[in-house]
Parts: structure tokens; sequence; C-alpha cells
């Protein structure tokens, strides 16, 4: 998926009150999850990383029907208490 009209958003996920509990672990599932949602709704993950502590930065590029509140909530909804 490429075209004039694609949107790139840079979102970054925090966690709660920045506390550091993003493990090696727990990093690696939220991305197949991430990646899982993303493919699912039709969106392409042009980068995903973190600092392995309290964030986590993406790039996603999204057709110009996404909703790009609709698609942080589904993300975050995928990636809550896992």
């Amino acid at each position: 998926m490429s075209g004039k009209t694609d949107l790139e958003v840079h979102l970054i996920f925090v966690t709660k009150y920045r506390k550091a509990c993003l493990k090696p672990a727990i990093m690696t599932r939220c991305i197949e999850l991430i990646h899982n949602e993303c493919e699912r709704i039709g969106a392409d993950i042009i980068a995903i990383r973190g600092d392995q502590q309290n964030h986590m930065n993406m790039i996603l590029r999204l057709r110009p029907t996404h909703s790009i509140s609709l698609v942080v909530q589904l993300l975050k909804q995928k990636t809550r208490y896992h």
C-alpha cells in the first residue's frame, strides 16, 4: 500500500506513570500484538521500537479511510493487559 493520500503517523505509547515495566518478553509480545492488529485493519508498520523500559515508538502508514484515533484505540486495547 502506497499512494499520494496515505497517512504516516508517529505514535508513542507510554506506560502508566512512565513506570519502567516493559521487559524484553513483554515488549516482544506487544510488538507481536501490534503487528497482528495492523495486519487485520490494513495498516503498514514502517518502524516500531521501544526503549525496553517505559515507552514504544511506531510509525504507521494508514489509508485515508482510517481514523487515527480509532487505530490508536484498537492498538491500545490489544496491548493493554498483555
